[in-house]
């Protein structure tokens, strides 16, 4: 595990060091893809479709009582729910129009975070299940 965040900083720093500004990198281990999108329970759900899933990753776990907060508050036609170190999207009206911006959800869990809709994080798994 420590592994994966050395290689998030020196990727981080030749980054920064190449276009000149910082850019947050998280590095997930195989397994931990694979875990995300087994414990996406919006599948479950045959009424959602699956192109309205995204998911933002957590670089680590938020503080219970930022994540409780989170949790009360309504999004309308929006829902989410958090697990370990992801939270699950499902924004049936886009992802462009709903709150639950990569931005504000870090400004809320004061986790850096970065978002991908469903199919990008298959596609995730794909390629390192083939590595």
């Amino acid at each position: 595990k420590e592994n994966t965040k050395t290689i998030a900083s020196l990727l981080s720093k030749k980054t920064t060091a190449t276009f000149g500004f910082e850019v947050p990198i998280l590095v997930l281990l195989l397994e931990e893809i694979q875990a995300v999108v087994n414990a996406n329970s919006f599948l479950q759900d045959k009424q959602k479709d699956i192109a309205f899933f995204h998911v933002t990753f957590l670089e680590e776990l938020s503080d219970a009582e930022k994540t409780i907060a989170l949790q009360k508050t309504n999004f309308g036609v929006d829902e989410f729910f958090i697990k370990d170190k992801a939270v699950y999207l499902y924004c049936p009206n886009s992802y462009s129009s709903s709150k639950l911006t990569n931005t504000f959800i870090e400004n809320k869990l004061k986790v850096t975070a970065t978002t991908r809709n469903w199919k990008t994080v298959n596609e995730l798994l794909t390629m390192a299940t083939n590595l």
